[in-house]
């Protein structure tokens, strides 16, 4: 007998989707989106996995902005959803320590900056 109920599993899914901001965008997670949104929160750390492996993803607001590590099977391809610390302004990106160019590999869209992702295991940090 399962005493697992379907009812209760919804707020594990919509915080793993929303607040963490990591789902799949494409059959069985060949492509993936992260679009994390801090509300009210210092940090948030989940995953799931699929058939073809482990998604997890971590952030941590800092006092001078936040850093966020991923970690997607590698060959997978994803769009990174950005907040930025001051709306319509480019903050300084960095990916696995190394500065992320605003002309070439970022996209400003409101109150957002875009970045395409590879899968693997990857560091960002926003200040």
């Amino acid at each position: 007998m399962s005493h697992s109920h379907g009812w209760s599993s919804g707020p594990t899914s919509a915080l793993t989707t929303f607040v963490l901001g990591l789902s799949v965008t494409s059959p069985a997670g060949g492509s993936w989106k992260l679009a994390p949104q801090f509300g009210d929160l210092q940090s948030a750390e989940g995953g799931f996995t699929t058939g073809i492996g482990k998604f997890q993803a971590a952030w941590t607001l800092e006092h001078d902005g936040y850093s966020l590590n991923y970690n997607v099977p590698r060959g997978t391809t994803g769009e990174i959803v950005l907040p930025c610390l001051s709306a319509g302004k480019y903050p300084s990106v960095t990916l696995d320590g190394r500065p992320v160019q605003r002309e070439t590999q970022l996209q400003l869209v409101g109150s957002s900056i875009l970045l395409s992702g590879s899968g693997g295991s990857h560091t960002i940090v926003v200040s």
